[in-house]
């Protein structure tokens, strides 16, 4: 079993929300239209932050951190059919969850306060 946490302020991504070479360097097109299905700001913000943290969560959990082969692009989390976060590698991310013989992600997502924090469990 291997596990990752990460925390991060929502206000960190006020000058982030509209870059969208930023947007696109870290986010999926999918998971940018999920966190621009909000119709607030505020929300939508909160939906960034989770997802950046949840992205550091599950890089951590696979024991390489991002930038070390694995990229933020790497990472795509997005809501299951019950609208649970769910995790789907790909690239250098998948490679090293193969390698360590893991089969299932589990990412919890929650904020407030400002606050952002996210807690991956894989095994």
């Amino acid at each position: 079993m291997r596990t990752g946490i990460d925390i991060t302020f929502v206000q960190r991504f006020l000058d982030k929300i509209d870059d969208k070479e930023f947007l696109n360097r870290i986010f999926s097109s999918r998971e940018q239209e999920h966190i621009n299905q909000v119709c607030h700001r505020v929300g939508r913000l909160e939906r960034l932050a989770g997802k950046f943290a949840g992205k550091e969560a599950v890089a951590k959990a696979l024991g390489t951190g991002i930038g070390d082969g694995v990229k933020f692009l790497d990472i795509e989390i997005l809501p299951n059919e019950n609208g649970i976060p769910s995790v789907i590698l790909s690239g250098e991310a998948e490679r090293v969850f193969d390698k360590l013989g893991l089969t299932q992600i589990s990412i919890s997502i929650a904020h407030d306060g400002g606050i952002a924090i996210s807690n991956c469990v894989m095994i």
